[in-house]
């Protein structure tokens, strides 16, 4: 059977240095191989799903390490220097705020309004072809740019804020398909989406106090109940008299059993949130 470890191998004897390790992603560890560039920054090509699909379709080791060999070649074209992060104005115009589950990993964090999530600081920034690419933030690597987490913490808000999105979810998906959206399915479906303009790691915007104010304000209440949908977006819904808060928590339950992948998860519970 195909492992890792044959695999890192192969790549070795095809020339590369390359290496096994392990990462933690919103508390789930993932298993991959490190490509050694002899640069400030390698690339890590997670292989764990991959092998299984290989093993269970029966490909060669030799088809996996050619796509292993593909991801790296194209990771070169990854415009990002080591550099910018002691930059302390590209720090600040870069920095935002991610949720996952409340973990243990060393990083600028702290406890979010909803029990269970911490909020993290991270830079994001394009790295080619359009695509974004993150860095979490340790206090070491604010200290090297000359921040305090203060500092950070403050500008990273004022990022947050400017690109907070609330859009209702019927309208959304009408959009997504080219149908009309008519105000009478707002009050219908009240369920709204709440995330970022890039649409990623956007349900931090629940720190958003502000837009969340504006928002309960507009739809009239003073409660909105918030179902934690990935580390993506949130979804609100401003009639908090409308389920039961366990009946809503198990429908949290259900969807992330069945259609959330486990890095991207939160918790399994709705909250209820006053202003």
């Amino acid at each position: 059977m195909m492992t890792r470890e044959s695999i890192i191998r192969e790549l070795n004897k095809r020339g590369f240095n390359a290496c096994a390790v392990t990462n933690e992603k919103n508390g789930v560890a993932f298993e991959g191989i490190l490509m050694k560039t002899g640069r400030s920054i390698s690339p890590v090509i997670y292989t764990e799903r991959m092998i299984e699909k290989a093993n269970e379709t029966g490909e060669s080791k030799e088809t996996v390490v050619d796509m292993i060999v593909q991801l790296f070649e194209k990771s070169r074209n990854v415009k990002f220097s080591v550099e910018k992060l002691m930059d302390k104005e590209f720090v600040l115009s870069h920095v935002y705020i991610a949720v996952q589950k409340a973990g243990k990993q060393e990083l600028v964090k702290k406890n979010s309004v909803l029990e269970g999530i911490e909020a993290y600081l991270y830079i994001r920034d394009e790295i080619g072809d359009c695509e974004n690419g993150s860095i979490k933030l340790t206090v070491e690597m604010l200290e090297m740019a000359g921040i305090s987490v203060e500092e950070a913490w403050k500008r990273a808000m004022e990022n947050l804020h400017s690109e907070t999105e609330i859009a209702n979810l019927t309208a959304m998906l009408c959009g997504m398909v080219g149908e009309e959206f008519g105000l009478d399915m707002e009050t219908s479906v009240p369920l709204y989406i709440l995330t970022n303009r890039v649409r990623c790691m956007g349900a931090s915007a629940i720190l958003d106090r502000v837009a969340l104010q504006e928002f309960a304000k507009r739809h009239h209440t003073n409660k909105i109940v918030v179902f934690p949908s990935s580390v993506h977006e949130m979804i609100l819904l401003p009639d908090a008299e409308l389920f039961e808060l366990d009946v809503m928590s198990q429908m949290v339950a259900d969807i992330n059993a069945s259609e959330v992948s486990p890095e991207e998860r939160l918790t399994d519970r709705a909250y209820i949130l006053e202003f």
